[in-house]
């Protein structure tokens, strides 16, 4: 993110030796990423063949949101708050998330479901928004610990200044006999694209 800023400074100081008032610059596959997201294993003693008329056995914080074979994990919380996200004074900025990648240093395989909310405080009074709902598939590099997640649908806009305020939460799904039971780690990288503008 930074070396896209300090490119974009570089592309405006170069287009204003010619006297310019205004300019906008085309911003195209800009990445930032979360480093070490963990997530928390699943609890060793949860007896198998859980089902939803005996769900009660399972601690509060598990749900069967979908069937008796699809388990929720705790969402995890947080932010890109040390994320250099400052634009050279006068630019306004409009970014587009396109896609998001979540890595890890393992077989990401044991996950059946995978999702990414954010909340914004200035933005539908904090209400948590989904920015995907993803099942992996066969064609997915899951074994390889790489989730190439497309975003579909309505657009979604990101304003880069504001990510130290925003809010995002991870959650997963799998199946309990798969899930990790110790805890593990995930990056999660934002890949964005838009424009710059400045002046009138």
């Amino acid at each position: 993110m930074n070396q896209a800023f300090n490119l974009l400074s570089l592309a405006f100081a170069t287009s204003c030796l010619v006297g310019c008032v205004s300019a906008q610059v085309d911003l195209e596959d800009i990445q930032i990423t979360r480093k070490n997201v963990v997530m928390p294993g699943a609890p060793s003693d949860v007896p198998a063949g859980v089902t939803t008329e005996n769900a009660d056995a399972l601690p509060a914080e598990y749900t069967l949101p979908e069937s008796t074979e699809n388990y929720a994990l705790p969402p995890q919380h947080f932010s890109y708050a040390d994320t250099m996200t400052q634009l050279p004074e006068g630019f306004r900025t409009t970014l587009t998330l396109k896609y998001v990648v979540v890595t890890a240093p393992r077989d990401l395989s044991f996950l059946t479901k995978i999702a990414l909310t954010v909340a914004t405080p200035d933005l539908d009074g904090g209400t948590p928004r989904t920015l995907f709902e993803y099942s992996p598939n066969g064609s997915d590099t899951a074994a390889n610990g790489t989730l190439n997640i497309p975003i579909n649908g309505p657009e979604i806009t990101i304003d880069p200044t504001k990510l130290h305020a925003a809010d995002y939460a991870l959650s997963t799904w799998g199946r309990l006999e798969d899930l990790p039971r110790e805890p593990w780690a995930v990056d999660v990288t934002l890949t964005l694209s838009g424009t710059a503008d400045y002046g009138n």
